[in-house]
């Protein structure tokens, strides 16, 4: 299980990125931990790049409550999530039918998403 916060405030971006197993626990903590990092602003765009998770232990209900709750991000913000196929992709595209009115796009790879949210890449760290 992991977890990595990236904020670029240049970029006005956040970045995060999960690693082998995603859990409630973590899909759940990782708003609050966006929400309390003084970098951010509500107005940036988000990348969830869940390319290196090996497995998906997420319930229908933390999903449904997930996609229901108030973003951290206003409404404006621009989100893509990288999923490649399998339970990961089938997870984001469930998480995007649910999703209230989120500009939300769902890809496989992180030049898709940078075109989504009009970034040429992501930055450097």
């Amino acid at each position: 299980m992991g977890v990595l916060l990236k904020i670029f405030p240049e970029q006005r971006l956040v970045l995060t990125e999960f690693f082998d197993e995603v859990t409630d626990e973590e899909i759940l903590k990782q708003g609050r931990a966006i929400r309390l990092d003084p970098r951010f602003d509500a107005d940036f765009s988000e990348i969830v790049d869940f390319t290196a998770v090996t497995r998906v232990s997420v319930s229908e209900n933390t999903l449904k409550l997930l996609a229901k709750a108030k973003s951290v991000f206003s409404a404006d913000s621009k989100h893509a999530v990288i999923a490649p196929a399998g339970p990961v992709y089938d997870l984001a595209r469930s998480y995007q039918s649910e999703a209230d009115t989120r500009i939300l796009a769902v890809v496989q790879t992180r030049e898709q998403a940078c075109k989504f949210l009009g970034i040429a890449a992501l930055p450097e760290e």
